[in-house]
């Protein structure tokens, strides 16, 4: 089974809020705690392999690693900001940038040598095969003799 490695999830509150609050009034109110990027993750399992799929939204594919190691499965990246000028004045933004970086113990069962990836859409789809003496056999009906 897959194990997702512990992550420090502390969200620290913005000193500012009091500020915003009284001058966008209730716009602000659903505004979400400032936390760092964290990707919404997805694994399934069926009897010859794991799909593990990742929502990576704003995020180019050129700034996904994927690596494996040791039967760890370690999935990382960046949503890179976009250059702030002095031509615009931000009133207000939820989005979020900075590097994110997960990781799952990966079961004896997986063929680490065929993982292969896939990225469409703002969505990461990977195909963990299982090795082959890892599938579930066929049942068989075994005969009985006198």
């Amino acid at each position: 089974m897959f194990t997702p490695v512990k992550r420090n999830n502390v969200v620290y509150a913005d000193p500012f809020n009091h500020i915003f609050e009284s001058f966008f009034g209730d716009a602000n109110r659903c505004k979400p705690a400032p936390a760092r990027l964290a990707p919404q993750f997805e694994i399934v399992e069926t009897d010859d392999h794991y799909t593990v799929v990742a929502e990576l939204p704003g995020i180019g594919k050129e700034n996904v690693e994927i690596v494996v190691d040791e039967n760890v499965l370690t999935v990382k990246g960046e949503k890179k900001a976009e250059e702030r000028t002095e031509e615009k004045s931000y009133l207000f933004s939820e989005r979020r940038y900075g590097s994110f970086e997960r990781k799952f113990k990966l079961p004896d069962t997986v063929d680490q040598e065929a993982i292969k990836a896939g990225y469409e859409n703002g969505v990461l789809t990977l195909t963990l095969p299982k090795k082959p003496e890892a599938k579930k056999p066929e049942p068989r009906r075994i005969e009985v003799k006198a």
